[in-house]
């Protein structure tokens, strides 16, 4: 959708809104919204850090994309080797994920919202319990000296779009409104996730936005944040953001 015009506006992590502009595609990053969704989560409740996590296995979902990348950066500022240390097994979704834990064949594992939620709550119902042991965004601030939050994800404007400026800044109004709604309502919220989107538990949802970083910020304005995350992830993999900073053409510039 993002190579053929299918769509305006897309809602992606903000190290894919790099690559793809990076590679050549027209698009302007407008808000990040997503602050603050990756927790350590564990049947073993007695974990306190990341060096519990020593010679244990441990499941991460997308590997070379931002939870992978994120845990890898902590652990090596930690003084940990993910690949010596840990013993890290790659998976494909958070689903798998909640399987192996409901299974007993995982007892740690990297997560994100509202896939932990969602996982939590399967357990339960399994008389299984399983808790988030770590929050990863303070991690972060601990071994960056920065704020305990993170610019996961935003929404960008693709080119059918980029030439009505009123159009995006209408959208970018009420996206902002939508985001301010939903952590003030976050019942309500749920129950249209689980209307509107397939696979989303409404109970889960509602949960999730308690341990979600949610606000809606203009990408001129999270730029700082943003490149050096990105800064981090090119140490780790320079493919994950196209190989490159974004230049200044990256960040959309409202109307004066």
């Amino acid at each position: 959708m993002m190579t053929q015009d299918d769509v305006h506006f897309v809602s992606v992590p903000s190290n894919v809104a790099s690559i793809f502009y990076n590679k050549g595609t027209d698009l302007k990053l407008l808000e990040i919204s997503v602050w603050g969704v990756f927790y350590v989560i564990s049947s073993n409740t007695s974990v306190q850090s990341l060096h519990d996590l020593t010679a244990q296995e441990v499941y991460v979902p997308f590997k070379g994309d931002q939870p992978d990348l994120v845990f890898r950066y902590i652990c090596q500022q930690q003084g940990i080797d993910p690949f010596k240390d840990l013993d890290i097994q790659y998976v494909s979704s958070s689903l798998d994920i909640t399987l192996n834990l409901l299974a007993g064949t995982a007892q740690y594992a990297i997560t994100l919202e509202p896939g932990a939620s969602q996982t939590i709550r399967k357990a339960q119902e399994n008389g299984i319990t399983v808790e988030r042991v770590i929050d990863i965004q303070e991690e972060w601030g601990s071994v960056t000296g920065t704020d305990p939050r993170l610019p996961n994800a935003g929404v960008v404007a693709l080119p059918g779009i980029l030439e009505n400026p009123i159009a995006i800044e209408a959208f970018c109004k009420a996206y902002d409104e939508g985001v301010k709604w939903s952590t003030q309502n976050p019942h309500e919220a749920a129950i249209l996730a689980a209307k509107y989107v397939e696979g989303v538990d409404a109970a889960a949802f509602e949960e999730a936005l308690n341990y979600t970083i949610f606000e809606s910020v203009p990408a001129r304005d999270s730029k700082k944040e943003l490149e050096f995350m990105y800064s981090c992830f090119m140490d780790l993999e320079p493919d994950s953001i196209g190989g490159k900073l974004p230049d200044e053409e990256f960040y959309y510039q409202y109307e004066e």
